[in-house]
């Protein structure tokens, strides 16, 4: 320690004197209210001051200035702190100041004023002490900065590098996948297109064979009227060229051809508009024309919603000649049964009603014909007489086919009748009843008795 004194030895301070000095400051500012001593942090500051004195500096002072100690020893103090604690009394008698020294350095000064003692404590060091452990941390800060900046700019290059291989990977990999997905479409179409083709030109197949295995002919005409299809039958039909008959042939030309070869008479342009006027009307229509050979056929029109139609050609020569032949044979067989002088009479197997008598039947019953037709033996009879007549019906029915009966009375508008009775019944295919045929022959008096 220095002190003023010059009957005092003054020696400098060592390591041992620690303590004394720190229980020194702490009696001094026990004094102080405000202020608690901290005897550990004290040894700490004046230990980090004696092991390197450039940190920092410890002064007692009287309050007028003088100097009273110091360490590390001094004789004075720079003007401008000196100036400074002189008026560390008038303003708060504690204080921080940034103070240039004598050397020209610059420092950072804590000065506190002692209560009860007419002295200032101050403790300054260098503003270089100060920040050293700032600028070694900023120092360390700025590198692990400058690393980190490195690290970042390293992680985002390489970043960018692989966002790059990635994008070129992934622009590879999707043109791979287009080119795959292109691959794959290009197959599924070439493949689907061929079971298209395929299938139409199975059902082609089946269409031709079917067209050409109608016992029709048939023919099919666009909205422009012109040939889309037509079959072997029709050319056969009519004995056509296929030269001329064939797909993109015109209706105008067909009829003409028709016409050249004799199957019809009459205007080409006629008949086109004719039949072409039937076409536009849209609805079905049939129609039986007569060729000049005597062959008749039945025409069948059918217009398509988009235009154009479909036509039928049958040859039912021989069906109207069946059906001239079966309308001649009834008519004959009708005329027989009028004329025989036996009652005959026909009844619906089902119903038991009257379908068919003959003259002969009208003369015994004394009925009108048209009064007896779709009428039961229960309307036209007594009630026993129906009975009677109803269970010979049954018995027919039930039997072989045949039933004959012997001389028997039957009521009449004309009285009773004795007769004999052969019933037949009529069956089907199947040998189901469909009609009971009932030939009736009226006996003399003479046989009856007899």
């Amino acid at each position: 320690m220095q002190t003023v004194s010059e009957k005092v030895v003054i020696e400098p301070a060592t390591e041992a004197d620690l303590d004394e000095l720190s229980e020194m400051l702490g009696g001094l500012f026990a004094q102080e209210s405000d202020f608690r001593p901290d005897k550990d942090k004290q040894l700490r500051g004046l230990r980090l001051i004696f092991e390197q004195p450039s940190r920092g500096r410890v002064f007692v002072l009287r309050r007028d200035g003088a100097l009273l100690a110091s360490y590390p020893p001094k004789h004075q103090l720079a003007p401008s702190e000196a100036g400074w604690l002189k008026t560390l009394p008038d303003r708060s008698d504690q204080g921080l100041a940034r103070i240039v020294g004598a050397d020209g350095e610059e420092r950072l000064v804590a000065a506190r004023a002692v209560t009860h003692y007419p002295m200032i404590v101050s403790i300054g060091t260098t503003m270089a002490a100060a920040l050293q452990g700032w600028r070694s941390q900023a120092f360390y800060l700025g590198v692990a900065a400058t690393f980190a900046v490195l690290m970042i700019g390293g992680i985002t290059f390489v970043a960018i590098r692989h966002f790059r291989n990635y994008t070129v990977l992934a622009h590879e990999r999707r043109e791979r996948t287009e080119a795959s997905v292109r691959h794959k479409a290009t197959e599924f179409i070439l493949r689907e297109t061929e079971r298209v083709r395929q299938l139409l030109t199975k059902q082609k197949v089946q269409l031709d064979a079917a067209l050409e295995n109608m016992s029709q002919g048939l023919i099919m005409l666009d909205a422009n009227a012109r040939m889309l299809i037509c079959n072997q039958r029709y050319i056969d039909m009519y004995g056509l060229s296929p030269e001329i008959v064939k797909p993109g042939c015109t209706f105008r030309e067909l009829i003409k051809h028709q016409a050249k070869i004799g199957l019809i008479d009459g205007d080409v342009d006629e008949i086109v508009e004719r039949i072409q006027a039937a076409i536009a009307q849209g609805s079905p229509s049939s129609d039986l024309r007569t060729l000049a050979d005597g062959r008749m056929i039945s025409v069948s029109l059918h217009p398509m919603g988009e235009g154009g139609c479909v036509a039928t050609h049958q040859d039912v020569t021989e069906q109207h000649r069946a059906l001239r032949d079966t309308a001649r044979a009834q008519k004959f067989l009708l005329t027989v049964i009028e004329s025989v002088p036996s009652t005959i009479v026909v009844k619906d197997a089902r119903t038991l009603k009257y379908l068919l008598m003959n003259r002969a039947a009208e003369k015994f019953y004394g009925f009108v014909r048209a009064e007896m037709m779709g009428r039961t033996s229960h309307d036209l009879f007594p009630k026993e007489t129906a009975a009677m007549i109803v269970a010979y019906d049954k018995k027919l029915l039930e039997s072989s086919g045949q039933l004959n009966l012997g001389a028997h009375s039957v009521w009449t508008l004309n009285g009773p009748r004795v007769v004999t009775s052969r019933q037949v019944a009529i069956r089907d295919e199947s040998g189901r009843p469909m009609f009971l045929l009932n030939i009736m022959e009226e006996v003399s008096e003479h046989k009856a008795v007899a």
